[in-house]
């Protein structure tokens, strides 16, 4: 689970009802046609890792389900986000703050169970020392890619 979000801007522009002086210009494109523009989509945040985060939209934005699709978040909702992690930053006692974390941690791990802390299953495979191999990361492995080393074969 890579928990990248992206935080996004979206202007909508009507193609036929565009307010006075919104010009388009899309130089070196010449496949875009700026009369047909009907929304200008900005990356203005991004963040992987961040459970406590993920868990917060999930919650109070998703509806309680991880659906993994764009959500629509308004800005008083970004600046309730915005106030709470600034109170969690501005905790100096590290006990405190544990205790903080702990709390953040019951609602990701007990009561939404937005995130659960799933064990990566690994696994043991023994392979002849002349078999020329890949190794799979996710479990997927590629046999087509294998090779045997006759001479290694034949020395044995």
């Amino acid at each position: 689970m890579g928990l990248d979000m992206y935080l996004n801007r979206v202007t909508f522009f009507s193609t036929h009802n565009r307010p006075e002086g919104v010009k388009i210009e899309v130089p070196g494109m010449t496949h875009i046609d700026p009369a047909k523009v009907q929304e200008i989509r900005e990356q203005v945040g991004y963040w992987r890792k961040a459970n406590q985060i993920h868990a917060w939209f999930v919650k109070y934005v998703q509806g309680g389900e991880d659906k993994c699709r764009p959500f629509s978040v308004s800005a008083e909702q970004l600046a309730e986000l915005l106030a709470l992690c600034k109170q969690i930053v501005a905790v100096k006692d590290n006990a405190k703050r544990q205790e903080l974390y702990a709390a953040a941690a019951n609602i990701i791990f007990r009561d939404d169970a937005a995130v659960a802390p799933i064990y990566w299953y690994g696994s043991q495979s023994v392979t002849k020392p002349w078999v020329v191999r890949t190794f799979s990361v996710g479990g997927q492995e590629y046999y087509d890619k294998w090779d045997i080393n006759m001479a290694a074969k034949m020395s044995q």
